[in-house]
């Protein structure tokens, strides 16, 4: 497992949501999704690709309470600040002491993730350290454990590098347009659990990526996937995804909003 590819996009992953009624009438600062709310303009009502629906989301007022695929229906839980504490009983949010998330714990069956996020007094964090224990398959009791760091690079609010600090591993760099990202402090489950999250910026970036590109140590392209979008009122409704520098695959889906 490549656990570089994994705290990132949770961190950008991470964030959710926004307050009860009585905070419906205040639309925070979401421009990070570093301080746990989750409150677009654009609010997402699902998301599909040719027949099939891949997403929909339940909302009170501005504030998200679920996100279903595959079947599955995660619930969010808030805090006395409206910024997102859980998703169902296994993922936690902490927060420090700037109101900027400080940590997310991952509970699986055979892993327990945490993600410790670091600032030097700016709004975005300059490093993230995953840590892991996990527990092997022969023996319940028998555990190990794992941790990297990864130094983080921001512009506008976007995620523009990822190095980690072994010098030997892949780092990636994203390139943005200017339009609004609906999926901005978005943490959906799925991805919070996956092994490549860096290659999934768009969850704790901004704008909306249009490229990302993962290099090798020695700097030759180890993995490249464009995007296009169709606009209405600076919001994605239509978005082209394409992996590889041939453009193999090319997928598209739809975005609805409320």
């Amino acid at each position: 497992m490549n656990t570089r590819t994994l705290y990132l996009a949770i961190s950008v992953s991470l964030l959710m949501m926004v307050g009860c009624q009585k905070e419906d009438r205040i639309v925070p600062d979401t421009s990070n999704p570093f301080y746990g709310i989750y409150s677009p303009s654009g609010q997402i009502n699902e998301v599909s690709s040719s027949s099939e629906t891949l997403l929909t989301t339940q909302w009170l007022g501005r504030r998200l309470l679920s996100v279903s695929n595959d079947d599955i229906t995660n619930q969010y839980n808030y805090d006395g600040h409206n910024r997102l504490a859980s998703i169902d009983s296994n993922i936690f949010f902490t927060y420090n002491g700037e109101k900027l998330l400080s940590s997310i714990k991952i509970i699986l069956s055979d892993r327990t993730r945490t993600l410790m996020f670091k600032y030097d007094g700016k709004l975005m964090p300059y490093m993230v350290v995953d840590s892991i224990l996990y527990r092997t398959s022969s023996d319940i009791n028998e555990w190990y454990s794992t941790s990297t760091a990864c130094l983080l690079e921001w512009n506008k609010g976007n995620l523009v590098k990822a190095i980690p600090v072994d010098a030997g591993g892949m780092w990636y760099e994203y390139i943005y347009d200017e339009s609004h990202n609906p999926f901005c402090g978005l943490a959906l489950c799925p991805i919070l659990i996956q092994d490549s999250l860096l290659q999934h910026p768009s969850f704790f970036s901004r704008n909306n990526i249009l490229d990302v590109i993962g290099y090798n140590a020695e700097g030759s392209i180890n993995y490249y996937c464009h995007y296009g979008y169709e606009l209405y009122n600076t919001w994605p409704q239509v978005i082209y995804k394409s992996v590889g520098l041939n453009n193999n695959s090319p997928q598209t889906f739809n975005i609805s909003y409320l």
